[in-house]
C-alpha cells in the first residue's frame, strides 16, 4: 500500500520513522515561507546552535546552548549502531560517535544588534525522551530572556515538553499533536493550538517584535511538501506497525482510515 501524496488529512504518524529527516525539511521550508512576511529589520535563520544571555534569579547571567547531546552505550559487538541522538559505529581498534543536530529557525532583528526576536522549535525525539530536561531548561531561559517561542510538537510519542503543563490541559483537548506559543512580554499566556489525529495542521501565529503583526503560516502545506519531496511514498509501507507505537486507541484509528482509503482506491 503506498500513496504519492501523503494520505493523511493532517500529521502523517508513519512520518515519525524517518523524523531527522523531515524535521530538517520543515525547518528550511519554515524560514522560506517566513522571510517574505518579515517587516524591514527582521530575518529568518536556520540554526543549528543559540546562545542566550539570560538573567538568572541571582543576578548572573547564563549562557546556554541550544544544541542537546544525548549519550547511548554501544552493544558489545556491532558495526554501525544508531540512536535517537547518538550514532556510534565500532570497529577493531576505534569507534564514531556522531552527534544529532538540534535545529530551529530562529527571528533576528538586525537593526538591534542581531537580538533573537522569536525562536521556533519544531521538536525532535531527543527533545521528548533523553533530552526532555535540556529542552525544558533551554525554554525557561529563553522565556526568561524575553524571547518569543513557538513549539511545534507533531510527534504523537515521547514525554510532555511543551511549556503548557500537561494538567492545565483539559482532557477533552489532550490531542497526539499541538503547538504552542508563548509571547516574551507574557511568559505567563501561553496559546494552544490542539491537532487531533486526522485534523488539518493549522495556520498559526508567529509573535515578532511588539510593535509589529503577526507572521501567519500555515504548517499544513509545509508538511505536504516535505512528504513529497522526500519520497515518501516509496518509504512507508503503510502495513508495518507503526514505530514508536502509538496509543491503542489512536493505532485504531489509523488502521480503519487506512482501510478506508485502500477500499477507496480499489
Amino acid at each position: 500500500m503506498s500513496f504519492v501524496d501523503d494520505p493523511f488529512p493532517g500529521m502523517n504518524p508513519f512520518l515519525e520513522d524517518f523524523w531527522p529527516d523531515v524535521h530538517s525539511s520543515l525547518m528550511v521550508y519554515l524560514r522560506n515561507a517566513l522571510q517574505p512576511l518579515l517587516p524591514n529589520g527582521l530575518f529568518a535563520r536556520v540554526e543549528e546552535s543559540l546562545t542566550i544571555d539570560a538573567e538568572a534569579s541571582d543576578g548572573r547571567f547564563n549562557t546556554i546552548r541550544a544544541d542537546v547531546l544525548v549519550a547511548h552505550g554501544w552493544r558489545e559487538n556491532p558495526r554501525a549502531q544508531a540512536s535517537g541522538g547518538l550514532a556510534v559505529t565500532e570497529h577493531d581498534d576505534y569507534y564514531i560517535v556522531e552527534r544529532e543536530v538540534e535545529r530551529r529557525v530562529e527571528i533576528i532583528d538586525v537593526r538591534g544588534g542581531g537580538d533573537v526576536v522569536t525562536v521556533i522549535e519544531i521538536l525532535s525525539r531527543t527533545n521528548k525522551t533523553n533530552g526532555s530536561k535540556a529542552y525544558i531548561e533551554k525554554c525557561n531561559l529563553l522565556h526568561e530572556a524575553g524571547v518569543n517561542l513557538v513549539e511545534i510538537d507533531l510527534l504523537g510519542s515521547g514525554k510532555h515538553v511543551v511549556s503548557v503543563p500537561p494538567e492545565e490541559i483539559p482532557v477533552p483537548k489532550r490531542t497526539p499533536y499541538l503547538v504552542c506559543v508563548t509571547r516574551g512580554q507574557s511568559p505567563t499566556h501561553i496559546k494552544v493550538w490542539h491537532i487531533g489525529l486526522l485534523q488539518r495542521l493549522p495556520a498559526i501565529g508567529i509573535p515578532l517584535r511588539p510593535t509589529d503583526a503577526d507572521a501567519v503560516i500555515d504548517l499544513q502545506p509545509l508538511l505536504d511538501a516535505a512528504y513529497r519531496d522526500g519520497r515518501y511514498d516509496r518509504l512507508i509501507d503503510y502495513r508495518k506497525p507503526l514505530t514508536p507505537p502509538l496509543p491503542p486507541a489512536v493505532i485504531g484509528k489509523v488502521e480503519e482510515y487506512l482501510r478506508v482509503l485502500e477500499s477507496e482506491r480499489s
